[in-house]
């Protein structure tokens, strides 16, 4: 089969900005101070059809209410790609299902390496200014009529026919996190909250070996557990989309989904026509930073 692709990366709206500006008592000429580095990252290999997304999980302000330049958030995003990219390359004369959860534990391996130069461990950590640094990540990989998919936490792979119908949706982060949170969790500070979800949950696993959180890229071994994983048939016509959690509530608007299913050329400039005036529109759901690969299937 053949194929083409897409990738687009989207920086927050400009309405998201104010509003965050606001929230932070900046005032409109302080919006600068709003905008955080980049912590999205997508990575396409020259080589093999290999297709990598990845969003960095956002750090704390510190109190004056600045963020952290450079993020090591988006370095780790960053090093995710570059490593899924990396080594799916090295085993793809030779690809099989089980090489997928090998490759994300080797680029999960890297992020921590990473931590560990920098002197974040969970040992060091205070779960809430100074924390590991992390990111959400999907990648997906295409052999013949085959794409081998991965995600972790809220980026996402989706399969989409020529009509614009979800076939397929890889599952949400969340796993069962809420049946095992304290009964007094929603009368706790919101910091509080935060440090317990970081300490306890992100990645958790209990004594008996059950999953008892939500998985995240950094470099913790259990984040491995959390990784779903897969293989989606394709048929001439379909799209796959691998996004970052910016471009989610999009993906439940018809009109956008018929935007992409019609491709055809301008089609780049034509979503972010669209993501432009929805990101005007509603800034909190549509306008944060975002990521897309789209993958059109041809034979």
């Amino acid at each position: 089969m053949g194929m083409e692709y897409l990738s687009l990366f989207e920086p927050p709206s400009s309405a998201l900005l104010a509003a965050v500006a606001r929230k932070l008592g900046l005032g409109p000429q302080r919006l600068h101070e709003a905008l955080h580095p980049q912590e999205d990252y997508l990575l396409v290999s020259p080589h093999s059809p290999i297709f990598v997304v990845a969003d960095g999980v956002t750090l704390e302000r510190d109190p004056a209410g600045q963020y952290p330049y450079p993020s090591g958030a988006g370095v780790v995003a960053r090093i995710f790609c570059e490593e899924t990219v990396k080594h799916s390359e090295a085993c793809y004369p030779h690809f099989t299902q089980e090489s997928v959860p090998q490759i994300f534990r080797a680029a999960n391996h890297a992020v921590g390496a990473y931590n560990t130069a920098q002197g974040r461990t969970k040992a060091s950590s205070n779960f809430w200014d100074f924390d590991l640094f992390a990111a959400t990540g999907a990648f997906v990989i295409l052999q013949g009529g085959t794409a081998y998919w991965a995600a972790i936490a809220d980026a996402f792979v989706l399969q989409l026919s020529e009509e614009g119908a979800v076939k397929f949706h890889s599952p949400g982060p969340w796993g069962n996190v809420e049946a095992h949170l304290p009964a007094n969790w929603r009368e706790l500070p919101a910091d509080r909250r935060m440090r317990l979800l970081r300490s306890r949950y992100r990645n958790g696993v209990n004594e008996q070996g059950e999953l008892i959180g939500y998985g995240v890229i950094t470099g913790e071994e259990t984040a491995g557990r959390y990784l779903h994983y897969g293989t989606l048939a394709l048929a001439e016509g379909d799209f796959l989309a691998v996004c970052t959690d910016g471009f989610e509530p999009y993906m439940h608007l018809p009109e956008f989904i018929a935007l992409l299913t019609r491709g055809g050329e301008g089609l780049g400039l034509r979503v972010k026509q669209f993501t432009a005036a929805k990101g005007q529109e509603d800034p909190e759901q549509f306008g944060q930073e975002r990521s897309l690969i789209l993958i059109a299937v041809s034979r």
